[in-house]
């Protein structure tokens, strides 16, 4: 595929008998492979979601792994490292959903609901040293309604004091969790963090179907030095006797094991999904 060096999106939908991607274009930008149940192997997609070290496909913005169960690789598995999103990744959000019920350990700012909420609020207090966030990684983990198999088509949006941030849609097949994850870089984020309501910065997750909800989900912000913990976490607009858990964790250098196997866009940083075709 390395030869096809224009193709900026790819639709390999329900390529059944597909088991391995060994390499992607160069240039890809959205890559759907939803609904291919025998894929095993991918060996780009665990790099890529590392943001440790590079894997040569800077233009990658959205990897939609619906319903392959049977990938195994390690995705979001490490925190990214500031010196390389500072040096080598400034103007874009990329995003993948895959399936799966766990959000990374490393994620400083998580929350469990308990309720299957189709939305959620959090607030991150300072002081936020704006000036040091060099990103900021999202995390969802969403279930869908066992008694429709290919699932709703539905979309997720995260929003800063109110402002849309990121948008995806997609297809969650019935029956199984899957996790969202976005990272959105500076030039996506430095609008959105100029004017702060104080020193509080409140996240939204909100998605646009019933027949999908929020299990868990997650906020971590990347700074240029690593030592800013002070900032205070706080529930909003949630009552608590719904039993939504709300728990912030240190940054650790502790790898957390995302390997799935089996189990279980964005404009702004927003992208539509449609026939299984390459363009």
């Amino acid at each position: 595929m390395k030869i096809y060096v224009e193709l900026r999106i790819l639709r390999l939908c329900h390529c059944e008998k597909l088991q391995e991607i060994l390499h992607l274009p160069p240039n890809i930008q959205e890559l759907y492979v939803r609904g291919c149940f025998s894929l095993e192997r991918f060996p780009e997609v665990s790099t890529k979601f590392q943001f440790y070290t590079s894997c040569g496909l800077r233009e990658l913005r959205w990897i939609d792994l619906s319903g392959c169960h049977k990938l195994v690789a390690n995705i979001g598995s490490q925190v990214p490292n500031p010196s390389f999103v500072e040096e080598h990744i400034q103007d874009h959000s990329c995003g993948i959903i895959f399936p799966g019920n766990k959000i990374p350990d490393w994620f400083s700012h998580t929350k469990e609901i308990s309720n299957g909420d189709d939305s959620w609020e959090l607030d991150i207090s300072g002081p936020l040293y704006l000036e040091e966030i060099i990103g900021i990684v999202f995390c969802a983990v969403l279930g869908s309604d066992p008694d429709y198999p290919l699932g709703p088509f539905s979309g997720i949006c995260v929003s800063i004091n109110g402002n849309m941030l990121v948008e995806a849609r997609f297809y969650l097949y019935g029956g199984s969790d899957h996790v969202y994850l976005n990272y959105s870089f500076p030039e996506c984020i430095r609008q959105l963090l100029r004017y702060p309501t104080g020193d509080n910065l409140r996240f939204r997750f909100y998605c646009d179907s019933y027949k999908v909800m929020f299990k868990s989900c997650g906020v971590h912000i990347i700074y240029k030095h690593e030592d800013n913990e002070n900032l205070t976490v706080g529930e909003c607009s949630v009552d608590s006797s719904n039993g939504i858990q709300l728990s912030k964790r240190r940054r650790d250098n502790e790898d957390s094991n995302l390997e799935f196997n089996g189990y279980p866009q964005h404009k702004r940083c927003s992208q539509d999904l449609g026939n299984s075709n390459a363009t």
